[in-house]
């Protein structure tokens, strides 16, 4: 009998992984324009669908924006995850990862869970450091977009 893989599970297997590996989780593209830009400057993410119905949101999804943002880094695993990133040819700094750990988020506004959205309206809305939002942003949308779908 195999096991069903659910959205909490899913989640707890994320946070399992070494931080130093949660660090990197996002793609290159995010890396290279935080190093070319102001990755600590202030911005705003805003996630909506254009789905031909409403969506019920099934999670908390303060809860899981929570749950992807590495606040368990250590100084050790930044170093680490710098030196990969530069291994693959990125110019990433320290300071970037550590806006990645240390970097608050303000929740704009957020969808409660149990509640249905409407084509284009508002799921979510956060503010915060650029990097920090620009690495949680393919995370959020797969997740969100599976969840809210399924």
């Amino acid at each position: 009998m195999s096991k069903r893989l659910t959205i909490g599970s899913a989640l707890r297997s994320f946070r399992a992984l070494p931080a130093k590996i949660r660090l990197l989780a996002t793609d290159a593209y995010k890396v290279s324009m935080a190093a070319g830009g102001r990755p600590g400057e202030d911005e705003t993410f805003y996630l909506s669908y254009r789905s031909q119905r409403a969506l019920l949101v099934p999670v908390d999804l303060k809860e899981l924006v929570e749950t992807f943002i590495p606040r368990d880094a250590t100084d050790e695993d930044i170093a680490s995850a710098v030196k990969e990133a530069r291994r693959q040819g990125l110019m990433a700094t320290k300071e970037m990862f550590q806006i990645l750990r240390d970097g608050v988020i303000r929740f704009d506004y957020v969808a409660p869970k149990g509640t249905w959205v409407c084509p284009r309206e508002p799921v979510l809305t956060l503010s915060g450091p650029s990097f920090l939002l620009s690495w949680l942003e393919p995370m959020l949308i797969g997740t969100v977009s599976y969840l809210l779908q399924v």
